[in-house]
């Protein structure tokens, strides 16, 4: 364990065979490129990886740092997104990144990400949907529930989710929602006024009609995490939710 500390503090990055180094010095379509790459290096690991996770682990922080979180291009943005969902599948329970403020940066920009998933005609739709698939899956934002800020966090996530669902998306994109979001519900300690009215301003009549596939949402959402949730909604009617 010692020597992973020392190769995660000695700065070296070590890139997967094949890629050069990804910096501002490298064109966008360059570091598309090499990307490109690194998400599948990403893809192809899992938990049991052990030398490859102590190997990359230096190239993961690298992967969290501002020039990539507040990147210009959308491009870069998503497949960075992606190999930040693959790190924390790869790396949990423990991520490798140990901030509270970095956290919050992180999934603040994965949320951002999702805004991605509204054009469903988009070249790069499917990478938006493997980025829903791949947290929802292994429930990241879980890992919020620590943070200070975590109500922020997952109001921001719920609200973007919310607005991005449309009559183009398939069932499974509604069931990976569905399963992001009632996890943060069944498995946190408490649910904010702000988080429960972000899903009930879903099922006023009025947002029924601008956005059916968002009163479907919520209306799954609160029959999957009923127990959870009931004790919170006291200004609700029983049968708005049936």
């Amino acid at each position: 364990m010692a020597h992973s500390k020392n190769r995660a503090t000695d700065g070296k990055i070590t890139y997967p065979p094949g890629v050069k180094e990804i910096s501002d010095k490298i064109s966008k379509e360059e570091m598309v490129r090499r990307l490109k790459m690194v998400v599948k290096t990403f893809m192809d690991m899992d938990q049991d990886s052990e030398e490859e996770k102590e190997l990359y682990l230096n190239l993961a922080l690298h992967l969290a740092s501002d020039f990539f979180l507040k990147h210009p291009d959308k491009d870069v943005r998503l497949l960075v997104a992606c190999c930040l969902a693959d790190i924390f599948r790869i790396y949990a329970p423990e991520a490798p990144y140990t901030s509270p403020d970095k956290l919050k940066d992180i999934f603040m920009f994965i949320t951002r990400q999702l805004k991605g998933l509204e054009d469903t005609k988009s070249a790069q739709f499917n990478r938006y949907f493997y980025l829903l698939e791949n947290i929802a899956w292994v429930k990241s934002y879980n890992i919020c529930f620590e943070l200070e800020d975590s109500n922020e966090i997952f109001t921001q996530l719920y609200r973007t989710l919310f607005q991005v669902i449309n009559n183009g998306h398939n069932q499974k994109v509604h069931m990976h929602m569905v399963d992001l979001m009632s996890s943060i519900v069944c498995e946190g300690d408490s649910v904010s006024q702000e988080l429960l009215d972000t899903v009930l301003v879903n099922l006023v009549p009025a947002h029924k009609n601008l956005n059916k596939q968002a009163y479907d949402l919520a209306k799954a959402l609160l029959k999957r995490t009923a127990q959870a949730i009931e004790p919170y909604i006291t200004n609700v009617s029983k049968c708005d939710l049936l």
